[in-house]
This record gives structure tokens, sequence and C-alpha cells, in this order.
């Protein structure tokens, strides 16, 4: 896709439109920053026609830029801070949807050394059934991001939000990726509890039994499921769990990444 031609102008936005935005309860991270120098980097805006824009980027810049003044106000020093009043901005004109998130997944790559927040463009564009949009990302992406995404759809997206917060590395995420989600799900137990997973957490879900793997997924433990003398066998496809008396069952309904276990009866 060629962005070269695509028309953008300088311009600022005031203090009183980025209130209507309706934006001033996002992560505001850059509050301490803005307060004292302004906003640096430009937001990025796309012209929807009919005199209104629409925010590809710096959603977190503007919130800052909120709180920022709220402060000055508070303090008695917005009359010295003039950058205070209004906001630096870019407007793409003439652009459609699919450009629009292009220009959004390159900001945010350039802004940020964590390709998360290029697949978190591509899940919102799919979530939204925009398939132009995804096609466009992935071919902007190249093999490299796509290899990357691939891996990502593997993890739970409760441990992926975890990622775009900082709450574990990539290098982390990545071995995830290697473990299947029955085995996630302590890992996002362990969220409720810590502000940060780290490579112990991950390695002691690996290492977890399977009661305390099935317990964290509801099934009954082995020793419940087992009520008779005749060993049984276990079927786990992603999400999914069923119990057969028979192994030729059980390898029958076995998909392609599933695990089979042989429950041993107790007592």
């Amino acid at each position: 896709m060629d962005l070269s031609n695509i028309t953008r102008t300088n311009d600022y936005i005031s203090a009183d439109d980025i209130t209507q935005m309706g934006i001033e309860n996002w992560d505001a991270a850059y509050t301490e920053s803005v307060y004292e120098i302004g906003i640096i980097i430009p937001c990025i805006f796309r012209d929807i026609g009919n005199g209104e824009r629409e925010l590809l980027a710096g959603r977190r810049r503007l919130s800052s830029f909120l709180k920022a003044r709220k402060r000055a106000i508070e303090d008695g020093s917005l009359v010295n801070r003039p950058w205070l009043e209004r906001a630096p901005i870019v407007v793409y004109e003439g652009i459609d949807r699919v450009a629009g998130d292009v220009i959004t997944l390159l900001e945010n790559m350039e802004r940020s050394d964590n390709p998360l927040h290029a697949y978190q463009v591509m899940c919102d564009a799919r979530a939204r059934g925009d398939w132009d949009a995804v096609q466009g990302i992935i071919k902007t992406i190249g093999r490299k991001g796509a290899v990357l995404f691939r891996k990502y759809e593997k993890i739970d997206p409760q441990l992926i939000q975890a990622g775009l917060n900082n709450q574990i590395s990539q290098t982390n995420l990545h071995e995830v990726a290697t473990i299947g989600l029955a085995r996630q799900a302590l890992l996002v137990e362990k969220l409720a509890t810590k502000s940060r997973l780290t490579e112990t957490d991950i390695k002691d879900a690996k290492k977890a039994s399977a009661a305390e793997v099935l317990g964290q997924t509801g099934y009954p433990t082995p020793g419940v499921v087992v009520q008779d003398n005749a060993p049984h066998f276990l079927v786990i496809n992603g999400k999914k769990m069923a119990v057969y008396s028979e192994y030729a069952s059980a390898k029958q309904n076995l998909k392609e990444g599933g695990k089979l276990y042989k429950l041993i009866p107790q007592g």
C-alpha cells in the first residue's frame, strides 16, 4: 500500500475538543512529561468528512494532556503553561479505513518495540470484520511479523493484555505460546495476585500436575473421574475435555495439538 501521496496537514486541537472525545479515563502514562513540556510528537487523525476527524494514534498522549491540564489548573500554573491550551496533531486526508489502520500500525511500531501493539490493531480490525484492513496490516508487518502473530494466536487473550500492560516480557510471552491453554489458565490466575509474571511462573505452569491443570479448568481431578478399577483416558483439545473408557475412542477423538492422558485408578 502506497502512503506517499496521502495529504497530511499539521494542525492543533483545543483542550475543549479533546475533552469532548471522552478519553479522560485512558492510561495517562505521560502526564508528568506533558505537564512540563507539552506533547512533542503530534497525535494522528484521519479526516472522515463533514468536519469530523477520527483519532488514529495518540490516545495516551491526549489523556495525559487532560490530566496535566487539570493539574495545572488546580495548582494555578496554567497561565505559565501555554502548551496545555492546545495539542499538536497531524491530519491525514483522502484515506480509507484500511490506510488508517496501517498508519496506526506504523505509528505504534515506530513508537514502541512491543509488537503486541501491532497485533492488537489487527485484532481490532478483525473483530469489526474489516478484512481489508487485516490484509493490509499483514502485508505491512512482513514475514517475521506474521510468524509472531501466529504465536500470539495461541495465547490466552488475558495474557496478551498482560503483555500490552508490561506484566510479562516478550521473551516469556513467546514461551507461553508453547504451552496449552489449560496451563495458561494457571498463569491467568496468578495475575490476580501478582503485578508481573516471571520465567519461574511459566516453568511452574509447565511442571504443574494434571490434577492442578484439571482443577483450574473446573474439570474433576483424576481421582474423582475414575470410578471403577479400569483405566480411563483423558483427551484435552484446547479448552475442551472428554474422558473415554477405551484407548481407541480416545485416540480417535484426539485432535492435532491435543493431549491424551491415561488416568490410573486410585485406591
